[in-house]
């Protein structure tokens, strides 16, 4: 079977603009698109029926088949479809993406939470368990659309330790959008007497580390970037002059850098799996 992209759907703003990016990612891979709502089991009724009314109203709200319609606006020609079904989202979504998709899509909130909330539950979840990429979408001008990218595709690499599935994604994503591809290296300041020689050295670390996935995808232009400070200050920033930022995952949960990263992302960021 074919794989997909699946986009997980709660009727939020969040997952709607990750909807959207979704269609985008799946014309761009010519794969088709599955909006999933996963939704709680009904209730039992009470004396006047308000629980299952309730949760009528919640499956109402979240019916991902609206938004289909303004994906079809935009992707006449995908082919792609609704889903609703009763379970947890967390594990739902996880397994409906190990079994059909190459790419699981989810706002980086979702309905629920409480504000000032950086990273829902389940896209956490997701992001730390998902076999496959997981790419969490905030709401930003990156997001919707508006206004000119300076780095289409950021891959976040330690070029001493590269993430090689990580590092093959965001190749491959930069090759699909016939984009320049940026890798950041953020480095620890060297001894004050290393100076200059210190700061060549790890830049050429960086390009030895690249140099299997230039050769794999020759197309793509790289910018090896080498910056000073720290990881997660500076790859927030990145995040938000970025259409996408790739960073990779090794084993089960995040890291203390990733995660705060995630929390802190101002536009998509794709969490990729060893």
């Amino acid at each position: 079977m074919e794989p997909m992209v699946v986009v997980g759907y709660d009727g939020s703003a969040r997952s709607r603009a990750a909807a959207h990016w979704a269609a985008g990612e799946a014309a761009r891979r010519q794969r088709p698109l599955r909006l999933v709502h996963v939704a709680a089991p009904v209730p039992a009724r009470d004396a006047s029926g308000r629980s299952a009314n309730a949760a009528a109203a919640d499956r109402l709200f979240a019916d991902p088949a609206a938004v289909v319609a303004e994906l079809y606006a935009d992707h006449p020609a995908m082919a792609m479809k609704a889903l609703q079904v009763e379970g947890s989202p967390a594990a739902d979504l996880i397994g409906l993406a190990a079994v059909i998709a190459d790419l699981l899509v989810l706002g980086i909130r979702g309905a629920g939470g409480w504000a000032g909330l950086s990273i829902g539950s389940v896209a956490l979840e997701a992001a730390e368990r998902c076999p496959v990429p997981v790419v969490l979408v905030p709401i930003g001008p990156v997001c919707r659309g508006a206004g000119p990218s300076l780095n289409p595709v950021t891959l976040a690499i330690d070029a001493h330790a590269p993430a090689d599935a990580a590092v093959d994604f965001a190749f491959d994503v930069a090759q699909r959008r016939h984009e320049r591809l940026r890798a950041v290296h953020v480095g620890k300041p060297g001894p004050p007497e290393a100076g200059a020689q210190w700061l060549h050295q790890e830049v050429q670390t960086l390009v030895e580390a690249l140099r299997p996935w230039r050769h794999k995808y020759p197309d793509v232009r790289v910018v090896e970037d080498v910056v000073l400070g720290l990881a997660v200050d500076t790859l927030a920033r990145a995040s938000g002059r970025s259409e996408l930022l790739v960073v990779g995952r090794c084993g089960s949960g995040l890291g203390s850098v990733v995660r705060e990263l995630v929390g802190r992302a101002e536009g998509p960021i794709a969490v990729v799996p060893a």
